[in-house]
């Protein structure tokens, strides 16, 4: 009995050194940028990124980029921004980094 005690006290102590790491964590750690940005922001960041890397291949090169691709960011540029207003509003990680 006293060793099933002892285990459970070991996994309790794993789980509350856990907890205090997780409660603890600074909102500037890199390695948990994945937690702190929305996935459909991240996304939308992402796209916006291959945009810019498609107009800068057409420069590059010396030639005119479509005019699909600034329409293309121009529409991401706008639904990335809404996208971040409501998370503001929200209440979401980023506003909470502002307040501080």
């Amino acid at each position: 009995m006293s060793e099933l005690i002892s285990k459970f006290e070991d996994i309790l102590e794993r789980f509350i050194d856990r907890l205090e790491k997780l409660v603890n964590r600074k909102i500037d750690d890199p390695d948990d940028i994945d937690l702190l940005v929305p996935p459909k922001i991240f996304r939308l960041g992402m796209h916006l990124h291959n945009m810019i890397y498609i107009r800068f291949f057409y420069e590059n090169i010396g030639q005119q980029p479509p005019k699909w691709t600034t329409k293309e960011m121009e529409r991401v540029e706008r639904i990335t921004i809404s996208y971040l207003d409501r998370e503001n509003a929200q209440g979401g990680a980023f506003y909470k980094r502002s307040a501080e």
